[in-house]
């Protein structure tokens, strides 16, 4: 990554705080109404951006990105909650791939006849999204001591999931680790335009296990992804 342009993405203020706090030579820009500060991290030139929450936003903010600072890479990162009983707060994800979770489909049932969303199906046209190779061992190299580094699946869509036997399914359809709002998005746009980019998810939260939203672990992303960035 030395001598490139790394764009560095989350959703949410507590997501960013740790980068933009070291951040130097900082310039704040705003396009179509996201946010963006430009400078150096850990000696690296980098555009970090804003995405704000959710399918919709995370896909203009990169669209929007890439077309005024044309990244080199891509770097989505954030937290996700956990839908594996054996994973917990502050275990890190990597996204080798993204399954999208908005793509539902209904059985027929007429009026008075209720429903059972389990017996809804995702829609097997959509393809899911993988992330660049050599991003995913970039990131493999680094020790990680808060927790377990994995990588795999991660699902997306604009839901938070609390119902246990909901998780179940998603998992049992996409095997995925964990759900987030922005990191298909990412991969389908970044693959339209190709530029290379990665997700990295922290658990912050696991309904299964009663591990309720853990900000902090925000926070502990942060630290390992800028670590990461500094050592390589």
């Amino acid at each position: 990554m030395e001598n490139e342009l790394l764009l560095l993405q989350g959703a949410m203020g507590i997501e960013l705080d740790v980068y933009i706090e070291s951040l130097t030579e900082v310039e704040e820009l705003e396009f179509n109404g996201f946010l963006f500060w430009k400078g150096r991290l850990a000696g690296k030139s980098v555009v970090i951006s804003k995405t704000e929450m959710g399918v919709l936003n995370a896909t203009i903010a990169t669209m929007t990105a890439i077309e005024q600072f044309r990244p080199d890479y891509v770097i989505n990162q954030g937290t996700a909650g956990g839908h594996v009983e054996d994973i917990h707060t502050n275990d890190i994800v990597i996204a080798q791939k993204a399954e999208y979770l908005n793509s539902l489909i209904m059985p027929e049932k007429k009026e008075g006849e209720g429903s059972d969303s389990l017996l809804w199906f995702f829609d097997k046209k959509i393809p899911a999204m993988e992330a660049d190779e050599s991003l995913i061992q970039y990131f493999q190299k680094e020790e990680y001591k808060q927790g377990n580094l994995l990588t795999g699946t991660i699902g997306t869509g604009d839901i938070f999931s609390r119902e246990a036997d909901r998780i179940h399914w998603i998992h049992q359809e996409k095997d995925n680790l964990c759900e987030d709002m922005e990191t298909y998005a990412v991969y389908q746009v970044c693959q339209r335009l190709q530029v290379p980019c990665v997700s990295i998810r922290v658990i912050s939260n696991n309904e299964l296990l009663g591990e309720s939203f853990d900000r902090n672990s925000a926070r502990v992303l942060q630290k390992h992804i800028l670590k990461c960035i500094q050592d390589r």
